[in-house]
């Protein structure tokens, strides 16, 4: 007879103790860690601004060997590239 009541009480404090897990997040849905970002490292640029040459200064100089020489250059034309595919088709 007393046997049966311990075994009784050792059931309610096992119950008391640990919680059923209805309770808190359960077991699978555990936040992730987040992964660090690596940082990137920047590149350097070594060459001025200056020393780029845009489309505009190239018809400039051009346009000035024209006048000077007499002699006509060829500039390329901008074309889109579906200008040129057309182009390509035709021939």
């Amino acid at each position: 007879m007393w046997l049966l009541c311990l075994e009784d009480q050792d059931d309610q404090t096992i119950k008391e103790n640990n919680p059923p897990f209805s309770k808190g997040t359960p077991l699978s849905k555990k936040k992730k860690k987040k992964k660090k970002k690596k940082k990137k490292k920047r590149r350097r640029r070594r060459r001025k601004a200056a020393m780029r040459i845009t489309a505009t200064t190239t018809t400039r100089i051009i346009a000035k060997l024209t006048r000077v020489t007499g002699l006509k250059m060829r500039t390329r034309t901008r074309r889109t590239r579906r200008q040129r595919k057309r182009r390509k088709k035709k021939n």
